[in-house]
């Protein structure tokens, strides 16, 4: 469905969505991918005001495909989509990966971190869209240090299956 064809959501029922998703991703029950198709749905409802920043890079069929196919890591990079910036890194000694995702909208980025890149690329999306409600009286505190980066293309091997677009 064309993203232009949805009416979209009030920008304060936007933010309410996505602090709700924020809080259950990073600790609920709810699996990655639900979380994932989630986060997808709320770029398809951005408030027209942000939509110039909010996009994904992948249409919803793909998007679904991706996840269907429990390929993760890569949804959550087409979630962040363009014209964002997404920057993936590791400390040393440290299974985490951290993600730092920045809408060209936003004046501060979202910072994220879990176990897999498609939970710290979630978590930090959720918390760049955040950043971008300048009604917000304050923005959620900047992740650690990053010291080492991340090759994106460090998956495991049934997250290089071809994505069929």
């Amino acid at each position: 469905m064309d993203r232009d064809s949805i009416e979209p959501l009030g920008l304060k029922t936007w933010f309410g969505s996505v602090a709700r998703l924020s809080a259950k991703a990073g600790t609920g029950p709810a699996s990655v991918g639900s979380a994932l198709r989630h986060a997808y749905h709320l770029v398809q409802l951005a408030p027209y005001s942000l939509r110039s920043s909010v996009s994904a890079a992948l249409s919803e069929r793909a998007f679904e495909e991706l996840l269907d196919a429990g390929i993760y890591d890569i949804a959550a990079q087409a979630l962040v989509g363009s014209p964002a910036g997404l920057a993936l890194v590791r400390q040393p000694d440290s299974k985490a990966i951290f993600a730092e995702v920045r809408f060209p909208d936003g004046s501060v980025p979202g910072c994220g971190h879990g176990k897999t890149i498609a939970r710290a690329i979630l978590q930090a999306w959720c918390r760049a869209a955040l950043a971008l409600d300048r009604s917000a009286a304050s923005v959620p505190p900047r992740g650690e240090s990053h010291l080492k980066v991340v090759p994106l293309n460090l998956y495991r091997a049934r997250e290089t299956a071809p994505l069929g677009v």
